[in-house]
Order: structure tokens, then sequence, then C-alpha cells
């Protein structure tokens, strides 16, 4: 009986450290869910050509890489300008409402499935990156004509 109470005993902390973890807001839980989450692979310029390495001096910059569908032409987003002008709570309330164009579609939806915490992990390891960088082209439409080779 006595080993029974310790096993529940230890299932009930492991439970409940693991529900703990969910309220962590960290530069580390950000880094993780950006990995989960992929964003890394179009954000990134060079990510694949690293072996998947991510070089925090080109992170979350965005790409002249153009994604061309029915909803025409749009280039990964520069994230670090996107927050650049974001307090954690107005990142949070954007995350939770992003709609995504072409292939964002899905990724719009991992973010938005976030929990808080994880939102305001992710906006501190964009934050954390440093300077800004340039704008990524502008999208187009369907019959537009792409602004990049």
């Amino acid at each position: 009986m006595r080993w029974i109470a310790l096993v529940g005993i230890c299932l009930s902390a492991t439970t409940i450290a693991a529900l703990g973890e969910d309220n962590i807001v960290s530069v580390e839980r950000g880094f993780q869910i950006a990995k989960d989450g992929t964003c890394h692979e179009c954000h990134t310029v060079g990510y694949y050509r690293r072996s998947q390495r991510i070089n925090p001096a080109t992170a979350f910059r965005g790409s002249t890489e153009k994604y061309i569908g029915p909803w025409g032409t749009v280039y990964p987003n520069n994230i670090r300008l996107v927050v650049r002008g974001m307090t954690e709570d107005d990142f949070v309330r954007y995350a939770s409402a992003l709609v995504g164009l072409g292939p964002m579609t899905y990724f719009a939806n991992y973010l938005r499935a976030l929990s808080e915490s994880d939102k305001r992990s992710l906006y501190q390891y964009v934050k954390s990156l440093g300077e800004s960088g340039e704008k990524e082209p502008t999208a187009t439409a369907p019959d537009g004509q792409p602004l990049t080779k």
C-alpha cells in the first residue's frame, strides 16, 4: 500500500511539474517553440544550407525567397521587424489573431494554438535577436509580377 501511495505522489509531482512548465516564459523556451514550429525554415536565410543550424545574426530576418501559388507571391516576413514596435501584450494579441497567406496558413494555426506563455516566450526570443534588418519584398496578388527572381 505504501508503494502505491509513493507512486501516486511521484506521478502527481511529475504532472504538476509538467503543468508548471507551460507557464515558464523565457528566451530559451521561445527558441524551442520557434524550432519546433519550423519557423526558421522560411524566416531564416540559409537555415538549410547550414545543416539546420541557426545563426543568431540572420535568424528571423526574413527572405527574398518567393512562394508562388493561387494566393499570389509571398515572401517570408522579417519577424524582427514585425515585433520591433510591439509590446509583449501586443504580440500575444497579434499571434492569437494571425491569419497567414499561402504556406503560412498552416503555421498561423500553430501560432494561434500556442499558450499565452509560449507566445510570450516566442516574443522574448525574437526580441533577444537584436537589430531588425531590412523589410522583405511586398506580397503580390495572383495576377501580379513577383518582385524578385
